[in-house]
């Protein structure tokens, strides 16, 4: 009985490093929105992020312009919990096991800065949902304009 519990529990840490190893080359495409307060005016950005990034580089089409610059996100949250745990077989013998929980972090703020080519500038601030995968917040561009931000 005490061998097919070690198996058991072989057989499930190969399994759950291989769901592991899986996740860690996943990516996923990202869409930005903008809409001008005042115009209605719609700028957009395309991006593509890998699990865990929290930060990179990005294109914002708006009012005609390319604003080019890097985004910054900061997760908030998430745990690492160690478990240990002891079970008796029929026998009375005692099976000893130890796991890892990791929870995922539910979100946090971030930033994006960025520049066109004729120097004006945009700032954004947003809030970002792990469990939704999704964003918003606002811009401001250095010609008074204010934004609404949408990530998706």
């Amino acid at each position: 009985m005490k061998a097919m519990v070690r198996v058991h529990l072989g057989t499930l840490l190969v399994g759950a490093s291989i769901a592991i190893s899986g996740c860690a080359a996943q990516t996923d495409a990202r869409s930005l929105y903008l809409v001008d307060h005042r115009t209605g005016a719609v700028g957009t950005s395309n991006f593509t992020t890998v699990a865990h990034q929290t930060s990179g580089q990005m294109d914002i089409a708006l009012n005609g312009k390319t604003y080019i610059g890097s985004w910054v996100y900061s997760p908030q949250g998430g745990s690492r919990v160690r478990n240990f745990g002891t079970a008796f077989d029929s026998n009375g013998q005692a099976v000893a096991g130890l796991s890892t929980t990791v929870v995922r972090p539910s979100g946090g703020p971030g930033s994006i800065l960025a520049t066109a080519s004729d120097g004006s500038t945009l700032r954004c601030a947003f809030e970002f949902s792990e469990a939704g995968q999704n964003g918003r917040g606002e811009c401001q561009d250095n010609a008074g304009g204010n934004y609404d931000l949408q990530i998706r």
